[in-house]
């Protein structure tokens, strides 16, 4: 029983989500829910008579595995790639230009 859901909410966002996302396996899991959600929402927000929606789809080049972009939406020959992320980036990774390697660093990717 919640009397005031509000407070729940504000103790998810402001509390527990700050107490668990460093858990092992909680980021992965975390981020597949919310692409899965991602999914759910554009297929929702589209008219699919005219959209083709195609999952992230693993491949491999030699022993190594890859993924493709989490969503590709189709529509009228176009096509848009989505990349759902959950983690909270810097300022300067979502801004800076001018300086290349934060976004590598906010992203966990080698350059």
């Amino acid at each position: 029983m919640c009397p005031i859901p509000t407070l729940l909410f504000w103790r998810f966002i402001s509390g527990v989500y700050y107490e668990i996302y460093n858990q092992q396996g909680f980021e992965n899991a975390f981020g597949n829910a919310f692409q899965w959600y991602v999914g759910q929402v554009i297929e929702r927000g589209t008219r699919r008579e005219r959209t083709r929606l195609h999952p992230e789809c693993p491949y491999r080049i030699g022993n190594d595995l890859k993924r493709t972009v989490d969503w590709i939406v189709e529509q009228d020959g176009a096509a848009i790639f989505v990349e759902a992320k959950t983690k909270r980036m810097a300022y300067e990774a979502k801004v800076e230009i001018i300086h290349e390697d934060i976004l590598p660093v906010e992203l966990r990717c080698s350059r």
